[in-house]
């Protein structure tokens, strides 16, 4: 059990000086990577030994904890809120971290949600995926990681985002209801919302409509290859500006939804074939010519062009179906551009994992 008194920095010890030799930003990297990939039962116990290791160490393991939130459980949220000061001098008084009383912390609890707003909120309404031979989700340093497991999170989330708005949240799931959704529409701050699902999940199902939201403008579904799904998801968000999908959709059935959409993005990665070699890219799945002649970026009121088609693809791709779309670009005045996402085959493969 965490004591809530922070343990004070131990004197330099020999053992601690073989770790010296390490530059800071090696040595932060190790730390990082050990304090997300450890368990959830033993983390916090593993941040109070590393805390004993040294006065630099105490400060770089506080400052890496507050930089990478790991919150499995209720609990961990509770002790990043009572017990994990910001980083600031290790000094007595009242602009240190610690209170003379030394019954409780009297730091800059309340600017910790400062620390929360530097990154992105990923979410696991299930758990941290562990399928096949997929790791976790890694972070980046810095990046913000929400691992709810539990709905009670929601009202320290709620917190957090009254005090420090987000603006872009992820979320990691197998299944998709309602409720994962009703959340987001409580935050007029967030205005980007990506959607990773993993179908290859036993948990699975077809997601239901979400409540309406009127603040998302940028939409970024990842996993779901049924038509009929996407345009049953996307009916919710009717100021939807920028919609962005990795699987081919017919987006002629998305068209009623999204009459203020400016930008589609769409993922074509390259198909590998024998020897890894990419056989072709196609971007006929997504029935684009179809789509813009039913109105999709229609141009807008005041507005001399429609939107804009941003093709992600290979360096060197010749994608079948682009002069069709290209074809009909032409004749809305919709704006057809390429953007280059993978080097290789391997790229795309490793942009298309669940982690």
């Amino acid at each position: 059990m965490i004591s809530s008194r922070p343990p004070k920095p131990p004197t330099r010890t020999e053992s601690s000086k073989r770790f010296s030799v390490f530059p800071l930003e090696v040595l932060e990297e190790i730390i990082t990577y050990a304090w997300l990939d450890y368990h959830a039962q033993g983390r916090w116990q593993f941040y109070l030994t590393l805390l004993l290791v040294s006065a630099r160490w105490h400060n770089i393991v506080r400052s890496i904890c507050l930089r990478n939130i790991v919150a499995e459980r209720v609990s961990d949220l509770e002790i990043y809120r009572h017990h994990i000061p910001p980083p600031a001098p290790l000094v007595d008084g009242p602009s240190g971290s610690q209170s003379k009383s030394g019954d409780h912390t009297t730091s800059q609890v309340e600017n910790l949600p400062t620390f929360f707003s530097r990154g992105r909120i990923v979410i696991y309404p299930q758990g941290r995926p562990h399928h096949g031979d997929s790791r976790p989700y890694r972070p980046q340093i810095g990046e913000i990681v929400y691992e709810w497991m539990n709905g009670d999170a929601v009202v320290y989330l709620a917190e957090i985002f009254a005090v420090s708005p987000f603006t872009s949240i992820e979320l990691r799931m197998g299944t998709m209801n309602t409720h994962h959704f009703a959340l987001f529409s409580h935050f007029p701050s967030v205005k980007s919302l990506a959607v990773y699902c993993d179908t290859l999940s036993p948990a699975y199902n077809c997601p239901s409509a979400p409540p309406p939201n009127h603040y998302l403008t940028t939409l970024r579904i990842f996993g779901l290859r049924d038509t009929k799904d996407i345009s049953r998801f996307v009916r919710g968000f009717s100021n939807l500006e920028h919609l962005h999908l990795n699987q081919p959709c017919y987006l002629t059935n998305v068209v009623p939804f999204l009459g203020k959409l400016k930008t589609v993005t769409v993922d074509v990665s390259p198909i590998p074939g024998i020897c890894g070699r990419a056989i072709f890219t196609s971007i006929r799945g997504w029935g684009f010519p179809s789509a813009i002649r039913k109105g999709l970026l229609a141009r807008q009121p005041g507005c001399d062009v429609g939107g804009t088609i941003i093709v992600s693809c290979g360096e060197h791709d010749d994608i079948d179906g682009w002069k069709d779309v290209q074809l009909a670009c032409d004749k809305y005045r919709v704006t057809l551009t390429q953007k280059i996402a993978y080097r290789n085959i391997e790229d795309a493969v490793l942009l298309h994992r669940w982690d």
